[in-house]
């Protein structure tokens, strides 16, 4: 044991023994850099950051069936802001287990009418809709609203007791991935009518980063919530097959499809073969993608040229092959039993 921490121990036991109170530890002091006052904003920053901290777990996935108990951080982050009313939508398997929906999960401040309020991502309607679709946080008042055409606000008083909109703040919730794959968003934090403003003025710049440091923090533990889920439903699985893992992965990313490919090496020569899948038609079970110095197929492009995680829209795929950065051949709908397709992620084991 180190004597600074006997030398601790030794002063704690003779205060208790002469029954004196032990000394409360000394308090930190902010010190003023470059003789330079501390901002405030900073100093509520943190204030309104810390009480909401703990609700957050209410939110995760396997999701709490006691609505109250989810509803708490939405109540906490209106009573930091403070403002109006508060909600927060994930991205999730609508009742076909086909579609996928903004689902609310966690509300404060509505009429009853808003409790199980779900939107397309591409609903012209919705204001959650239209800022995960842009991917960029959205702080406007009704004034500038009012002169913005393609936002959806306008629904928005209908849910508020005030039935009057006088500004929103709005942010998608990233997922933290790699660099590779930036720009991921699992949701969004809206909030409306801030407490103080007119409706001529948006929140603050302080609220803003409020807001979106709060949302990474949310991405970030709604993701690590969701790994652990998808490994503990992996453990408990019958099979264990690599078909069964396609599965599990569909369903946790949420996807339409998915599939594995597996290297296998036979007489000096090596290719990805599919191994397991969902959503795709049967001949695509004896895919095979040779792997080469000068790779045909997008598959083992990323596999052998690439190497990192990619992810793209159909329109981006097609724009690079035109360009000669990879091939992509735009066989992709052709091998899905919906015969759609809009985007992927690819992911390489190294």
């Amino acid at each position: 044991m180190a004597k600074k921490t006997k030398k601790l121990l030794k002063r704690s036991h003779r205060t208790l023994a002469k029954g004196q109170a032990p000394r409360a530890p000394k308090t930190p002091v902010l010190k003023e850099r470059n003789s330079e006052p501390v901002p405030e904003s900073s100093l509520v920053f943190d204030q309104r950051l810390h009480p909401c901290l703990g609700f957050i777990k209410y939110l995760l996935p396997p999701f709490d069936s006691d609505e109250g108990g989810r509803d708490r951080l939405a109540t906490a982050i209106r009573a930091a802001l403070p403002c109006e009313a508060v909600s927060i939508f994930f991205v999730g398997r609508d009742d076909d287990q086909k579609t996928f929906v903004l689902k609310l999960r966690s509300k404060s401040g509505y009429k009853e009418t808003y409790r199980d309020q779900r939107f397309d991502l591409d609903q012209a309607s919705s204001l959650a809709s239209y800022v995960y679709r842009t991917e960029e946080p959205l702080n406007e008042s009704k004034m500038v609203l009012s002169q913005r055409n393609e936002i959806p606000s306008s629904p928005l008083k209908f849910f508020l007791p005030s039935e009057e909109l006088r500004n929103v703040l709005a942010v998608p919730i990233p997922i933290p991935l790699t660099n590779a794959l930036q720009n991921c968003y699992c949701g969004v934090l809206q909030c409306e009518n801030r407490a103080g403003k007119s409706k001529d003025q948006p929140f603050s710049d302080s609220d803003v980063s409020f807001a979106i440091t709060l949302a990474s923090v949310i991405g970030m533990l709604y993701c690590q919530s969701t790994y652990t889920g998808v490994w503990t439903t992996w453990a408990k699985h019958r099979h264990k097959t690599i078909h069964d893992f396609a599965e599990v992965l569909a369903y946790n990313v949420p996807s339409e499809c998915a599939s594995i490919f597996v290297k296998e090496t036979s007489g000096g020569n090596s290719a990805l073969r599919y191994s397991g899948g969902v959503g795709y038609k049967d001949e695509y079970e004896k895919q095979v993608y040779p792997l080469t110095n000068n790779p045909q197929h997008f598959t083992s492009w990323v596999a052998t040229r690439l190497r990192v995680p990619v992810r793209y829209t159909e329109p981006e795929l097609l724009k690079k092959s035109e360009a000669g950065e990879f091939p992509y051949k735009g066989t992709c709908r052709e091998n899905i039993v919906s015969k759609s397709f809009r985007n992927l992620i690819a992911i390489p084991f190294i």
